[in-house]
């Protein structure tokens, strides 16, 4: 199971939490789980021993008993605004491989600068008064 943000805004971050749960009533072993990143996403925080290989980050749990779930904390940044998918898969010697993903809408935000300019020479009381302004992103 996935939780973390639906929407966020462009390159602030997000907190994910992926739950890896063995249903079954053997023990799993040695569980390669491999989560494949959007496209402009940078990890602010990974699970234990990953290691990111471009868009990817590999790890591997070493033992799940039968009942027991793990939760994995990401912290993602991402870049890219619209929807970004992250894919979760993992696998182990003696089960069926899982799939999972997580949609997440990055909306994009813009930093805007106001400049206000007063006029030249002083305006008599009640009469209309010109000011500028400007806008910058």
């Amino acid at each position: 199971t996935w939780t973390g943000p639906s929407e966020f805004y462009q390159g602030t971050a997000a907190d994910y939490r992926i739950v890896v749960a063995n249903r079954g009533d053997i023990v799993a072993l040695q569980i390669d789980c491999h989560l494949k990143l959007p496209d402009g996403a940078m990890p602010s925080s990974l699970p234990a021993g990953a290691i990111r290989k471009g868009n990817a980050i590999h790890w591997e749990i070493k033992r799940l008993e039968p009942n027991e779930s793990v939760a994995i904390p990401i912290g993602l940044s991402m870049n890219e605004t619209g929807e970004n998918i992250l894919e979760f898969s993992a696998a182990c010697k003696n089960s069926l491989p899982l799939n999972s993903t997580y949609k997440t809408m990055i909306d994009s935000i813009v930093d805007l600068k106001l400049s206000v300019k007063d006029p030249v020479a002083p305006a008599p009381v009640g009469q209309p008064v010109v000011y500028a302004t400007e806008i910058y992103t």
